[in-house]
C-alpha cells in the first residue's frame, strides 16, 4: 500500500510553492532522509528554511513535522522487515556478490507495485503506433538506445531521437504515433520540452522515470513509475532495463497473436526459426 505522505504530496504537488515542492521531490526521492534528520538539518540539505518543511508537512495533512517523520520511519521499518535476507550466505564477505543482492533488493521493491494492466496497455500502444520515438538524453541516452534497438527487432517501427538531427522530426511524424521519453533525477530541459512538443502535437507521450511529481509527467499520456529510493548512479540501470524488457516481452507477445505482416519482424528469431535467412545471428 502507497503511504499516506506519498498519495497526499502527489495530490497537492502542483498547486505548491517552489520552495514546497523541493521539499516535497526530497521527501519522494529521498525519504530516509526525513526519517534519519530533524526538520532544521533537512531544511540544510536541501536549501530551505526549517520553517519550510513545517509548513510542507501541514500542507499535506500532519500537524507538524514530528507527526509525519513518525509515519516515515514506521514505513520504512515495514519496508526493510518485508524482505528478511538470510542469515547466513556463503557469499557473505563477497562484494561483488552483494552488489548483485542489491540490485535484487531494488528489483524486488519495483516488483510489489507494478501494474500489469498499465504495462500492458503501454505494450499495445507501443505495438500499434506506426512509429515510436524514443527519446533518452546523457544517461537515459543508454537506456533509450536498449528500447530502441529491441523494439525495431520486433516490430520494425521504433526510432531513437537524435538532437543533433533531428530538429524537425516531430512535424514529420505520422499522427498514429508515439514518444517514448525517458527522465530520469536530475532531470534533462531537453527531455521535458521534447515531451511538451509531442504532446503539442497531439502525440502520445510514454514516460519512464523516476518519481511520480517528475517535471515531465505534465505532458504524459502513461507512465511508468519506477522506485530508486536513494540509489546510486549505477544502481538504475539493472531495474530500468528489467522493466523495459518486461514490456518488450509483452509486445512479442501481443505482435504474435496479431496479423502484422512478417515483414515487420525485421531478423526477429522466432521459436527458434530464421524470419530472414539473408542474416546470420548466434
Amino acid at each position: 500500500m502507497t503511504p499516506k505522505y506519498v498519495t497526499e504530496t502527489e495530490l497537492v504537488f502542483s498547486d505548491l510553492s517552489k520552495g514546497l515542492k523541493k521539499v516535497a521531490e526530497c521527501l519522494l526521492h529521498d525519504p530516509i532522509t526525513f526519517a534519519i534528520h530533524p526538520a532544521k538539518k533537512i531544511g540544510k540539505i536541501i536549501g530551505v528554511s526549517e520553517t519550510m518543511i513545517i509548513r510542507f508537512c501541514r500542507s499535506i495533512g500532519y500537524e507538524g513535522f514530528s507527526q509525519l517523520q513518525e509515519e516515515v520511519r514506521k514505513e520504512m521499518m515495514h519496508f526493510h522487515q518485508g524482505a528478511p535476507l538470510p542469515e547466513t550466505e556463503p557469499y557473505e564477505m563477497n562484494p561483488f556478490a552483494q552488489n548483485v543482492k542489491d540490485d535484487i533488493h531494488i528489483l524486488q521493491s519495483n516488483l510489489e507495485n507494478m501494474d500489469p494492466d498499465s504495462l500492458s496497455s503501454i505494450a499495445a500502444m507501443m505495438s500499434q503506433s506506426e512509429r515510436v520515438i524514443v527519446v533518452g538524453y546523457y544517461q537515459s541516452q543508454a537506456f533509450a538506445y536498449w528500447l530502441f534497438f529491441n523494439l525495431n527487432y520486433i516490430t520494425g517501427n521504433a526510432y531513437l531521437y537524435r538532437p543533433d538531427i533531428d530538429a524537425r522530426l516531430l512535424d514529420i511524424t505520422p499522427k498514429n504515433s508515439c514518444v517514448v521519453v525517458f527522465s530520469f533525477y536530475r532531470y534533462a530541459m531537453d527531455t521535458i520540452r521534447f515531451a511538451e512538443e509531442a504532446k503539442k502535437k497531439g502525440l502520445s507521450v510514454i514516460l519512464i522515470t523516476d518519481s511520480r511529481v517528475s517535471p515531465a509527467i505534465e505532458f504524459a499520456d502513461h507512465v511508468i513509475s519506477i522506485n530508486l529510493s536513494d540509489a546510486s548512479l549505477l544502481r538504475k540501470g539493472p531495474v530500468i532495463l528489467s522493466i523495459v524488457n518486461s514490456v518488450l516481452t509483452e509486445i512479442v507477445k501481443q505482435v504474435d497473436q496479431s496479423d502484422i505482416p512478417a515483414s515487420m519482424f525485421k531478423y526477429f528469431i522466432k521459436d527458434g526459426e530464421r524470419k530472414n535467412d539473408d542474416y546470420d545471428f548466434d
